[in-house]
């Protein structure tokens, strides 16, 4: 039986509003960092659109959101750690766009990716998980950073702790009842919670999207004066790249194809011509329109697991893909609202941490059992969902992970195995780590 529009907007609805808590969240830590609010955040929700009504051309369902763990690197590392400003970010979002789109269209992308190690492209997406889930706790102040310890638990007199905590509880029941998008219900019972507590006031009068002008066409080019700023752009445009591919991929596939398999592994044939033929196709749209996006001044945007969830329920197709624009375009002329809210963000801290653990769990059902854990591999994947989370650095975990996996493998006598292109990999990420770590 066909979806009717009625179905189709009201189950597309708390699939959209389950993507807000990332819009939100990224856009307040870009704030942080020198960005106004109100331009980034009617930026992305009009990129948003743009990906709601491609979806709908292709008659699929997908939500595409700003990657929170992407932010959070790109806020604590690029913008405060080497010091890029936000309009250098945009540049930077703009140049993978372009060589995203370039890569995928020629089969450079997939050679490409196939030089990053087979484990650090099954185990990234769960890495990237658990970044958003440590994110989310120390967003919420329930671990904070101690100077005796890597962390220390927060305290719950502190009202964004406990809000924090009262979110978790309310997903963990959520969750465990097979509430479907309890991540988006969390989210509105701390939300209203906070309100009611007056933590957070509801604007006046809005309904009129501001601030595009401070935002769109911002791109700066300043740091291809300096050397040393342009190999650390270098080093985090190719981590950019492989992170973006592989997680987009890993959902793509969830997409496409009731069992991920090989869902981080697309480089290899696997006879699924079709199949690969429909990853390579999405790559190429999503890394064109975040190339038009960076003009824009959005944030860059991924499929997110959501997707899958929808995919696994049966659902999808152009009207739900048509249903997200409409509630996008909503969530943008409310946008007072997120700002408000984003001042204390507790509400954010569940949802994120929700769908962070949802995606872990279908990577663990799916992709955990076909990876072959001999010593090396297993060693590498520990360093990577270590090194990830703690460091919120994309490009020195990868490096450090690719270096090491290539050291132990020829220490350990299987040296054969390394392809050419992984051996030059490393020794670039070997020399970007000497030169900017060091």
């Amino acid at each position: 039986m066909r979806e009717s529009w009625r179905d189709a907007f009201l189950s597309a609805g708390t699939a959209a509003l389950s993507s807000v808590p990332a819009l939100m969240l990224s856009t307040h830590l870009l704030e942080g960092a020198g960005m106004p609010f109100a331009g980034c955040f009617t930026a992305t929700c009009l990129l948003m659109v743009l990906f709601a009504f491609w979806m709908a051309y292709r008659d699929m369902a997908a939500v595409f959101a700003p990657s929170v763990g992407l932010t959070v690197f790109f806020v604590y590392f690029v913008l405060y750690g080497d010091g890029f400003s936000w309009q250098e970010m945009l540049l930077l979002n703009a140049a993978a766009g372009a060589f995203g789109f370039a890569l995928w269209s020629l089969p450079a992308g997939e050679k490409g990716l196939a030089f990053f190690p087979r484990i650090l492209r099954q185990v990234f997406p769960a890495a990237l998980a658990l970044l958003l889930i440590y994110a989310a706790l120390v967003l919420g102040r329930i671990v904070i950073h101690s100077p005796w310890a890597v962390t220390t638990l927060g305290s719950f007199a502190d009202p964004m702790a406990y809000l924090s905590l009262v979110g978790l509880l309310v997903f963990a029941l959520l969750y465990v009842r097979r509430v479907l998008h309890a991540p988006l219900w969390s989210f509105l019972v701390v939300m209203a919670l906070s309100l009611g507590e007056g933590f957070w006031v509801m604007p006046g009068p809005f309904w009129a999207p501001e601030g595009l002008d401070r935002v769109a066409a911002m791109l700066d080019t300043r740091f291809l004066n300096d050397a040393h700023q342009t190999l650390l752009a270098v080093g985090i445009l190719v981590t950019l790249l492989f992170a973006m591919s592989v997680y987009a991929v890993s959902v793509w596939q969830a997409l496409s194809c009731r069992e991920m398999g090989a869902c981080t592994d697309p480089a290899e044939k696997t006879g699924e011509k079709e199949r690969a033929g429909e990853v390579r196709r999405s790559l190429q749209g999503m890394f064109l329109l975040m190339f038009a996006g960076a003009w824009l001044g959005a944030l860059p945007c991924l499929p997110s697991p959501v997707s899958a969830a929808m995919r696994r329920e049966g659902q999808g197709g152009r009207r739900q893909a048509l249903a997200f624009a409409v509630w996008y375009g909503l969530v943008l002329l409310t946008e007072p609202v997120w700002q408000n809210l984003a001042d204390f963000p507790a509400a954010a801290v569940p949802a994120l941490a929700g769908i962070g653990l949802l995606w872990l769990i279908v990577w663990g059902k799916q992709v955990f059992p076909q990876i072959v854990w001999r010593r090396a591999e297993a060693v590498t994947a520990l360093v990577l969902c270590l090194l990830l989370p703690l460091s919120f650095d994309l490009v020195a975990a990868a490096a450090v992970a690719t270096v090491l996996y290539v050291c132990l493998l020829a220490v350990s006598g299987r040296g054969r195995e390394i392809p050419r292109g992984t051996q030059v990999l490393a020794l670039l990420f070997l020399a970007y780590l000497f030169f900017v770590h060091l």
